[in-house]
């Protein structure tokens, strides 16, 4: 008997050995999966039980099924292998929609941490791995990627902000004499090396599957991306926010077409990039090191983007095409301000992008499009205003592609727009254009070449009004006076996160300020 009693029990403690770990392998799915900080990944995964990391939520859920993620911070990154159902996308979701925050930071450290050591101006510590990305309190810092002597000299000018480099396993970090002792800091972990042209691949989330949406959740120091779409199509993002990272949604790298790309009411901010231009650094430094930082980065067809926020940015979306086929790319009221570079950023076969409706304020250059190569691309009924006038370069540009001359820009309307800004339009005098038309659009601007288009370009019904080129700075209520009606409809929009706070968020608190501002300002 005794012998058949430990039978019995050696039996029971096998089945649930493997009980436990066909769940923990994710053999038995659920429908509705829990994650929580206070969670363990041998749970079964209930809002009673619930599991620790997101990862092991996505092994858990069935097809079409639901990982909903309790309010902390994940220290993680996360691959999504299983699709969805054509009728049903698998989800990961905030259960409280801004409480969840997924980053590839280290746990943060301030300057009292026993590991810097201050040399003059700058703080030094030892970091086994290459550091990419450094966040200062709010503020992520300039990257001087050309080594030490660089960030010495860049940080001697007058108005330097915080700035770091990396060189022999030593992280190198200036900060403004007046940072606090106490200040957070954080920089990446440890993350493949960037290929030839410098690009990232890792991401916080990494997408190889189909049907799958995200929503509600914040994602910092992606480096590369906050979501890479690698092998997917029918992916929605909604409601989210990205930062730390070159493109908060990478869809133009996947190793197949990622069609019906679905980008809504989400956020992207490289805060403080455009102050870096106002008083530190020329625009050509800033180029050199963060010509993307950008929100968006699509080729296919189905992409929409709507509704969304993008600030201090490099190109504040990058679409086109892959092909010469149309696309039906559609960008739609969507605010960008605080710039660097273009506003839009429309190269390559571009064709069928559709940019309507959007807002965008204080950006380097308004449109990109050399080259659009195939096309057709429509720009029609967006707001383009821009104060900083010294800040601003031109609100239509065309120039020659580099090491691509021979290349036409062609097949482009633009229509019903109004532009507020330094250039006109800017161009090279060797461009070549065709089938361009510029229609029934308002220009408010200081300079225009002569003439003010290139060949090529058809100037319909536009209005022309010359501004001062000696003002340096519009007003907002000079800016009102010239474009009052277009902004305020802009304006009275709800994008964004649904739970970012514009005022407590420093990364939106100005935009919002001259928001209210205009909005006050209604006859």
């Amino acid at each position: 008997m005794p012998r058949l009693i430990w039978r019995v029990a050696h039996h029971v403690l096998v089945a649930t050995v493997l009980l436990i770990a066909i769940q923990r392998m994710g053999l038995v799915k659920r429908q509705v999966v829990h994650v929580a900080v206070e969670g363990n990944d041998w749970n079964r995964g209930t809002s009673e039980a619930p599991l620790r990391t997101i990862q092991a939520g996505l092994n858990r859920v069935a097809p079409g099924g639901e990982v909903v993620v309790h309010d902390g911070t994940y220290w993680e990154r996360i691959h999504v292998r299983q699709s969805g159902l054509e009728q049903r996308r698998t989800t990961l979701r905030a259960e409280e929609p801004g409480g969840v925050l997924v980053s590839w930071f280290s746990k943060p450290v301030d300057f009292t941490d026993a590991e810097w050591r201050r040399e003059g101006r700058f703080w030094k510590r030892k970091v086994d791995w290459p550091v990419h990305v450094v966040k200062v309190g709010e503020h992520y810092c300039y990257h001087a990627r050309f080594g030490v002597r660089s960030l010495e000299e860049l940080t001697a000018r007058s108005g330097a902000q915080a700035a770091f480099s990396y060189a022999n396993g030593e992280l190198v970090l200036f900060v403004p004499d007046e940072t606090p002792e106490e200040t957070a800091i954080q920089w990446n972990r440890e993350v493949p090396d960037p290929r030839e042209w410098g690009e990232h691949q890792s991401a916080n989330v990494w997408i190889e599957a189909n049907h799958v949406a995200i929503e509600g959740i914040e994602f910092q120091c992606g480096v590369g991306a906050g979501v890479r779409i690698w092998n997917g199509r029918d992916v929605s993002i909604k409601d989210c926010a990205f930062s730390g990272a070159a493109l908060g949604v990478d869809a133009a790298h996947g190793n197949v077409p990622s069609e019906q790309l679905a980008v809504e009411r989400c956020l992207y901010h490289n805060y403080p990039q455009h102050e870096w231009l106002r008083g530190w650094l020329p625009w050509a430094d800033i180029y050199a090191n963060y010509d993307k930082s950008s929100l968006v980065k699509a080729v296919d067809e189905g992409t929409t983007v709507r509704d969304c926020v993008v600030t201090h940015f490099g190109d504040g979306m990058q679409l086109s095409s892959r092909t010469g086929q149309p696309a039906d790319v559609s960008v739609k009221h969507n605010w960008l301000a605080y710039g660097t570079d273009d506003a839009f950023e429309i190269e390559g076969p571009a064709a069928g992008v559709t940019v309507t409706g959007n807002l965008v304020v204080d950006c380097h250059e308004s449109l990109g499009l050399s080259p659009v190569t195939h096309g057709p691309v429509t720009i029609e009924q967006n707001c383009f205003a821009h104060s900083r006038m010294t800040l601003n370069g031109a609100q239509l540009k065309f120039v020659p592609p580099e090491r691509r001359a021979h290349e036409v820009i062609r097949n482009i309307l633009v229509r019903e727009n109004v532009f507020v800004g330094n250039w006109g339009c800017w161009y090279a005098p060797d461009v070549q254009c065709e089938s361009i038309i510029v229609n029934s659009n308002q220009f408010f601007a200081a300079r225009w070449n002569a003439p003010r288009f290139p060949a090529g370009v058809e100037d319909r019904d536009n209005e022309f009004v010359s501004i001062d080129p000696t003002l340096e700075n519009l007003s907002s209520e000079e800016l009102t006076e010239l474009v009052g009606d277009e902004l305020r409809e802009h304006f009275s929009r709800v994008v964004g996160p649904s739970w970012w706070n514009w005022d407590e968020r420093v990364e939106t608190r100005e935009l919002n300020a001259l928001r209210k501002e205009i909005l006050k300002q209604a006859p």
